[in-house]
């Protein structure tokens, strides 16, 4: 990026933050339909208890299963930035 450029935008960036508030980044929060229709499910008002069980029950299975593979992936990752060659 050009010096002008920069110095243009500075300016911009500031009066639209200020007057917007709004900013452009990575969300905090990451949810998943899964999570989220199950959660909903769960939450239901119009569901009776034994539902409500089996929903929670596949929540937590779904949730361990989301963790064993996040947890391989960094696993992985891992590997791969110690090692040059990999085996899968």
């Amino acid at each position: 990026m050009s010096v002008d450029a920069e110095t243009t935008l500075v300016p911009l960036r500031k009066l639209f933050n200020e007057r917007f508030e709004l900013r452009f980044s990575r969300p905090q929060v990451d949810t998943y339909t899964t999570c989220e229709d199950l959660m909903v499910k769960i939450k239901s008002k119009t569901l009776n208890e034994n539902a409500k069980k089996t929903y929670s029950a596949e929540y937590m299975i779904h949730k361990r299963r989301a963790n064993k593979f996040y947890n391989k992936m960094k696993e992985i990752t891992k590997k791969c930035k110690e090692d040059d060659v990999v085996d899968l």
